[in-house]
């Protein structure tokens, strides 16, 4: 089966990351899969490894809305013509108005995939109601936790039947159970993005009764900014920032996960860290709370508390033989999520549509 995936960049983001990734499990499967990438990396950050995966780079610059972007649409839909893609799957909001709206206009027998990782958008209401209106014509919308997909359904008016849930794949590693106690070192994986709290965790620092060394893996954004509160505070020392961070090696370091990031889809950071049987630290929300259950792989907490933060690390480090119970779970946990369970998901779908051959006449409306 031809398949094209359509990203933004290829920047290092969870969505981003979990497509380039899907797009090499779909080829090692033996499907024919082509990465379209609308946007050149941004200048000084490296872009996620795309190799084994035929990948064309459009080259955009000043937004797929813009002029520029209309004239790469002609770039897109001479590719997507000579690609002939038989289902082509497009993620995050720009994208894939862009992209579905071009294929159903000029490839109109290939099938529509939306990908949802979140529903709180600011965005131009005239964006967001094609958005909207692009989501409602897609054969297939795929959100990766069961909250999105409630709230998606009443958010963008979509039919039930045509929304799905696949979370997440992640890499499933062989780490021992750390038995070194106290543990001394925790990571959190996120870009240096307001929203991913990592100002609430720093002054949480202040808070903690036996320091700890926390590992901010990430790129961009507000990092002076923190780097200037934690100085502020007193607590530099205790904080390091790795950029372009092997993420793997920074896990297998690690003693637990905090991910004090007020709003979330479903973590790829949670369920890394939940891979390399890190207890994870995380604020109450739906995506977190579906993969940490509080007091068993971890500790849910108030969002944008950064007392709360520090009451649940002296918590978790305060008891040996419930931090190693919380570490072995957390990779029990994981196992759920392994891209063996995602790819099958998807191959699920993708033969329904072949069976039906819903692609043969798009003036159905849509499921």
């Amino acid at each position: 089966m031809r398949i094209a995936i359509v990203l933004g960049s290829l920047r290092k983001a969870g969505t981003e990351t979990q497509f380039v990734r899907l797009a090499k499990e779909l080829q090692d499967h033996g499907n024919d899969v082509h990465l379209v990438v609308l946007r050149e990396n941004e200048e000084n950050s490296s872009p996620l490894d795309a190799s084994g995966v035929t990948t064309h780079i459009l080259g955009i610059t000043d937004g797929i809305f813009g002029l520029a972007g209309l004239g790469k649409s002609l770039t897109f839909i001479r590719n997507l013509r000579s690609l002939k893609p038989e289902i082509v799957i497009a993620a995050l909001p720009n994208t894939t108005t862009y992209a579905l709206t071009l294929t159903q206009l000029f490839l109109p027998r290939a099938i529509r995939i939306a990908a949802i990782r979140g529903v709180n958008l600011q965005r131009n209401p005239l964006i967001l109601r094609a958005y909207s209106h692009t989501l409602r014509h897609a054969h297939k919308v795929i959100c990766n936790a069961p909250h999105l997909r409630v709230q998606s359904i009443e958010k963008f008016e979509l039919e039930p039947d045509s929304v799905v849930v696949i979370p997440n794949g992640v890499d499933i590693p062989i780490k021992p159970i750390r038995t070194a106690w106290p543990p001394k070192s925790c990571v959190t994986v996120a870009n240096f993005l307001p929203y991913k709290g990592h100002a609430d965790l720093i002054q949480a620092l202040t808070l903690v009764d036996d320091p700890v060394e926390l590992v901010f893996c990430g790129t961009g954004g507000i990092q002076v900014e923190l780097e200037n509160l934690a100085v502020k505070l007193g607590v530099r020392d205790q904080v390091k920032f790795v950029n372009n961070a092997d993420v793997d090696l920074e896990l297998r370091k690690a003693d637990f996960m905090v991910h004090p990031s007020t709003t979330e889809g479903l973590s790829n950071a949670i369920l890394e860290g939940l891979a390399y049987g890190l207890p994870v630290i995380a604020c109450d929300i739906p995506g977190n709370a579906t993969l940490v259950k509080d007091g068993t792989n971890g500790i849910l907490v108030e969002v944008s508390s950064p007392q709360s933060l520090g009451n649940a690390i002296n918590t978790l480090t305060s008891n040996r033989n419930d931090f190693l119970a919380q570490a072995i779970a957390a990779g029990e946990r994981a196992k759920n999520y392994s891209w063996e369970i995602c790819l099958l998901e998807y191959l699920k779908i993708f033969r329904i549509f072949k069976k039906d051959e819903i692609g043969a006449d798009d003036s159905r409306t849509p499921n």
